[in-house]
Parts: C-alpha cells; structure tokens; sequence
C-alpha cells in the first residue's frame, strides 16, 4: 500500500487521531510554514482559510487533493484546482451550529445592552445557507419578523422569497452570511455593504458580521456616520484590520464565531472522510469523541433566555481580549492571528447543558 505524505495547518484538531495509521505522513505546520517547497512531495494538503490555495503554492508540487477544514471556499483558487485535476473538498457546515449560536449570544449581550429590546422588531438574514438558515430559526424563535435575502437561492428554488434589497433598509437587525464572490459572480457580495446602504440604515440598526469581511466596505463603515450598531467578527484585510472599525465597534470579536470545540472536531471528521473517500479506503475512524466541558450549565437556574446563553458564551470577554491585545500591539496583524491560534475552548449549548435538564428556551 502506497504512504500518503499528508501536510496540514497545526491549528486543525485531531488530524494525529484520524491519520495515525502507517499508511500516511501527517506533517503538522504552522500556516506560515506551509510552502510551494514544503509541498513539493507532498499528496495531501490541509489547511484553513488563512492559507490561500492556488498556483503561488502548488504549481510545482505533487499535491493531488485539498481539503479545508471550513465552512467558506473562497481561500480555494477553484478553477486553477480543476485546470490542474486537483480535487477539493470543503467541510461545508461544519461549524454552522456554532456560529449560530455566537449570533445568538451576541444578541443576548447587546439586550443587556438595551439594543434589539421591545415588540415588533425585523431582522434579515443576507445569505441563507446553512449558518443563515439556523440563525432565522433563531431569530424566529425570539419573535423576530425575519426576512430572508437570498437571490442565488431564490434563482434555483422556486418557493425561496428573497426580499428585494431596497426592503431591507429598514431593518432592526441585519446578520451577513454570505460567501465572498467578486465581480465575475452574478451574484458579487464583495463590498455588498456600501457607502449608499449604510447611510439609508435607520438610526439604532445592528449590522452583525459573521460570514466574510471584505462583504462590508470597511472606508464606508469609517465615514457613514455613527447612526448603526456595528457587531462585528470578520473584518475586510485580516488579519491587518483597521483599528478604527474595532474601536467603532459596539460588539467585536477576533473571527472566531465558528471556533467551537465540537465545530472543529467535526470539520476534522468531515475531512477525514472526505480523503478516505478520494483514497477509495473505508474509515478506520468513525465515530470521533469530542472533549467535554469540565463544568455544565442547568438552564433551569436562569430566569431568562439572555442569562443562559451568556452563561455559555459570553462574546463581550473576546472583545475585552481583542481589545486590550491589539490595541497595544506593535503589530496589529500578529496580535490578531494570536488571538485566534490561541482561543480559549469553548463548547455549543448541547454540551453545556445539565445531563439532566437537556432543553432550550
């Protein structure tokens, strides 16, 4: 049997669980250190969406299969990979539970806030995919009035209702998560959010971010006037943000909405099983044991939704972090891929929740 010389970003948990049998060689980088001379006899390639993939890094390597272990793609030269008959996969849905739930509890923490409080309010959701699709089932279930924009969606399902994007300006809450495509797409997100938009925003609108950065113009947000609520995860050149955007921000956190531990494991899992498919191997691994929380948390002692959710996640500790980390950084792009190579483990609600008492408000 022929061994598979595998190198992957170091930060992707698990992969010396999955891969540990003699017939491959996982090679575990740092991002960075991962190179078109590190690749040269390599077959495999892992990464994240921190590492651009496309002729730069492989055009003089032996790699013949890439994986991502993320939701999002467009770190992927797509159709350089095909010209090349290099196969691709991304582990698409993997962390979509737990970004939903960091929409959840950051609107928990901007309640306590007193913002997005009282009856009859409307959120969109730009992008319905399977992030966009959970986070409407939440909104929904706090009694939002949700709508939906969508119009790849729509193009392709004849009873998807994608709001026009003039019916939007009016929104109390509107969560981004989209795709990054550029101007070739027939559907361009890029720089989605323009200078025109934001300023037809009403007064006290949140505008939450967790899908791409650069969807926002960041020199709009600047100069758009301080009339929204920016709560934001992703941010147009990271890791090189603009500390102008993090300091105009009511919520920010350093692109770890989808870091859940359990999202993680399962984008290993889902990997995983995606090279042993290319292989044409059965799975040697197939039920993966996540880590559990040392503590758990009974929603029963809460009097509110807002105080358990927090009580799980509470994003405002990552943007105290965020905060005090970047803002007297030398380098501000170091400091922001630290934050994020070195986030503390956090767990979805169902791992949280007492053995016991298993339900949701």
């Amino acid at each position: 049997m022929p061994r598979w010389q595998i190198v992957a970003d170091q930060q992707i948990l698990g992969l010396d669980c999955y891969f540990n049998d003699p017939a491959f060689d996982l090679i575990q980088l740092p991002a960075s250190a991962i190179t078109s001379a590190q690749l040269r006899h390599t077959d495999v390639l892992i990464v994240r969406s921190v590492l651009p993939v496309n002729a730069t890094l492989l055009a003089n390597s032996n790699v013949r299969f890439v994986a991502t272990a993320t939701s999002g793609s467009d770190h992927l030269d797509k159709a350089w990979l095909a010209n090349q008959h290099i196969s691709w996969y991304a582990a698409v849905g993997c962390n979509a539970n737990a970004v939903a739930e960091y929409v959840l509890c950051s609107i928990a923490a901007l309640r306590q806030q007193q913002l997005l409080v009282g009856n009859g309010l409307t959120a969109v959701v730009v992008g319905v995919g399977q992030v966009g699709q959970r986070v409407a089932t939440h909104l929904q279930m706090l009694g939002f009035t949700v709508l939906l924009h969508d119009p790849p969606r729509a193009k392709i399902e004849p009873d998807f209702i994608s709001t026009s994007w003039a019916d939007l300006i009016q929104a109390d809450l509107i969560c981004l998560h989209t795709p990054l495509t550029s101007a070739n797409n027939p559907y361009p997100t890029y720089h989605l959010i323009d200078q025109t938009f934001l300023t037809k925003l009403k007064p006290g609108c949140v505008l939450l971010n967790a899908g791409r950065g650069a969807v926002v113009d960041t020199q709009a947000l600047l100069t758009s006037g301080n009339h929204i609520h920016l709560c934001l995860d992703v941010y147009e050149h990271e890791p090189a943000i603009d500390l102008a955007v993090m300091q105009q921000a009511t919520l920010c956190t350093p692109h770890i909405a989808g870091h859940a531990i359990t999202a993680k494991w399962r984008a290993s899992h889902m990997v995983y099983q995606a090279i042993m498919n290319w292989l044409g191997q059965p799975m040697q691994m197939t039920t993966p044991t996540y880590p559990q929380p040392a503590v758990t948390v009974d929603p029963q002692l809460f009097s509110c939704w807002e105080d358990f959710v927090l009580a799980c996640y509470d994003p405002r500790q990552d943007m105290q972090r965020m905060r005090t980390s970047i803002e007297h950084a030398g380098d501000v792009g170091q400091a922001f891929t630290q934050l994020r190579n070195q986030y503390p483990p956090r767990f979805e609600f169902e791992s949280r929740w007492h053995q016991v008492n298993k339900q949701k408000f």
